[in-house]
């Protein structure tokens, strides 16, 4: 709508997303185990359909999440300069995210033979404002200011500027550039209380110098990928300036380059990294490797040197990335 001097609009956002897995013939270990215990299951030979039931289940995984999105902006003009009327965008924004995840109670209890399991749950509420000035300086200069503040229930606030600028020095051709910050917020997944299992092989530096069995030195343990609640978001600054020419009135060349980086990248460490740095002292995985606590399993003399059964990967802010290139378009 309109009122006074502002062009508005408005709308809400509702999304549900559900999924409901089911997989049939699972190998199950207790059905398994019983079964060679007591003889009833035939290796090599035909066995009966009681028996198949027996070693084999279903599993089922469900998840479901839900966005839910209202905005309001609008646009106005702010009186004029040499090059035309001033332009003023405004926008507010308050979204809410869900989501949970719930696997099979059997694949998290390690029944399910070969088969890691995914779970989370977690929430957030983003409460976002926006502004944009667009100014004409002259008739051959035009400026536009911008920023976005916003602010996240799970991590904090982030507040980002964007400076831009076009000049015409001549009726055909324009150069222009820009500068602006961003960010990129972890997802529930890597913030929340989740976890994503799998199997991995990993090389077990404290039993390989001690004893040189395979089964010792090299191990497939249950590696976790597990969320991390005081990540950071990642951030980025973009830089770029072009040229935009009428060659005549058919034909039209654009050139851009462009500087992007990034900080505070969001990933994880491979298991064997992970095994490595404690191994090596590494103050921030002194409780990523779990080991067999049977002090029987241990090595002689070596304390907490039992087999290695878990190890947990956990979502960091790890280095960074600068892209640069250059955008060419020609168009006739």
């Amino acid at each position: 709508g309109t009122a006074r001097n502002w062009d508005w609009e408005s709308g809400f956002l509702y999304n549900k997303s559900t999924a409901d897995v089911l997989v049939g013939r699972r190998f199950l270990f207790p059905g398994i185990q019983q079964a060679i215990n007591d003889g009833s299951y035939r290796f090599g030979g035909v066995n009966s359909q009681a028996v198949i039931d027996r070693i084999s289940t279903s599993t089922r995984n469900k998840g479901e999440s839900t966005a839910k999105l209202f905005d309001l902006k609008g646009v106005t003009e702010l009186g004029s300069l040499a090059g035309g009327p001033i332009g003023l965008a405004l926008g507010l924004e308050l979204r809410k995210d869900e989501t949970n995840i719930t696997p099979d109670q059997r694949i998290v209890d390690a029944q399910i033979v070969g088969l890691g399991a995914s779970f989370g749950t977690g929430s957030r509420t983003v409460k976002s404002g926006y502004a944009e000035l667009v100014a004409p300086v002259l008739q051959s200069v035009e400026a536009t200011f911008a920023v976005r503040h916003d602010r996240y229930s799970d991590f904090g606030n982030t507040t980002n500027p964007k400076v831009g600028i076009k000049w015409k020095p001549v009726a055909n051709v324009a150069l222009r550039g820009s500068y602006s910050t961003g960010f990129r917020a972890p997802t529930l997944s890597q913030i929340s209380r989740s976890a994503v299992r799998s199997f991995q092989t990993v090389r077990d530096p404290v039993r390989c110098p001690v004893t040189a069995l395979d089964e010792d030195c090299v191990r497939t343990v249950s590696a976790q990928i597990v969320f991390n609640p005081n990540i950071k978001p990642e951030k980025s600054s973009s830089r770029t300036i072009g040229l935009i020419w009428d060659a005549t009135k058919n034909l039209n060349f654009t050139v851009d380059y462009f500087d992007i980086r990034r900080t505070d990248e969001i990933d994880r460490l491979s298991s064997a990294f992970v095994v490595l740095s404690q191994f090596n002292g590494d103050p921030r995985f002194a409780s990523s490797v779990g080991r067999d606590p049977n002090p029987l399993a241990s090595l002689p003399g070596i304390p907490n040197s039992g087999p290695i059964q878990t190890v947990d990967r956990q979502w960091l802010n790890l280095g960074g990335s600068q892209v640069t290139g250059v955008d060419l378009e020609v168009r006739y």
